[in-house]
Formats: structure tokens, C-alpha cells, sequence
């Protein structure tokens, strides 16, 4: 259900995303358009960098933290928080949880 949910959720970003391009012109970003960060914490990395990609924001730090709680890289914060406004080419940091060697 939660692969499913997460699946709906990247086709959504993508064709939102899709509006993400053409608006500046060449070489000249856009900044003035306002979007929400989305939510990607619990996300594998891959997938949280092309969420945020999709939505016209910018992927910005990665912290990796060690944890025995997952075999595979996942986003468990952000900042900006999900949710908050944010101007379209803004970065968000992420911190990815990574197994324990």
C-alpha cells in the first residue's frame, strides 16, 4: 500500500513537474514562483532526489547518519520542512540514514 501510495505520489510530482521548464529563459532562473516543499523523509534517497527535482526545487546537502534501523539509504529529515513555502530553484538539505558498517 505505502509502495503504491509512493508511486502515485512520483507520477503526480512528474506532471507537475513538467511545468518546470520553459518559464525562464535561457540561462536566467526562475525564483518567483512560490511551491511547497514536499514530503520525502522515509523515501529512498534516489527517489526523495527525484521527487525534488520534479518539483522544480534544487537537492542541496546530504548528511548521512549511521543507523541499524535500514540496509538502504533513506531520507529521515529535511529542511525546509514538507509543507513550508519556498521560492521554485530553492535547495533542500537532506539527512539520509545509512546502514552501520
Amino acid at each position: 500500500m505505502r509502495k503504491t501510495l509512493l508511486i502515485i505520489i512520483a507520477v503526480l510530482v512528474l506532471l507537475i513537474g513538467s511545468s518546470c521548464s520553459g518559464a525562464a529563459k535561457e540561462g536566467e532562473k526562475d525564483n518567483s514562483t512560490v511551491l511547497l516543499v514536499p514530503d520525502v523523509v522515509g523515501m529512498e534517497l534516489e527517489d526523495a532526489k527525484t521527487a525534488i527535482k520534479a518539483s522544480c526545487l534544487v537537492v542541496g546537502n546530504i548528511e548521512y547518519v549511521e543507523s541499524n534501523d535500514t540496509g538502504k539509504e533513506v531520507v529521515s529529515n529535511q529542511d525546509p520542512l514538507p509543507g513550508e513555502e519556498i521560492k521554485k530553484g530553492e535547495q533542500i538539505n537532506l539527512t539520509v540514514s545509512a546502514a552501520a558498517n
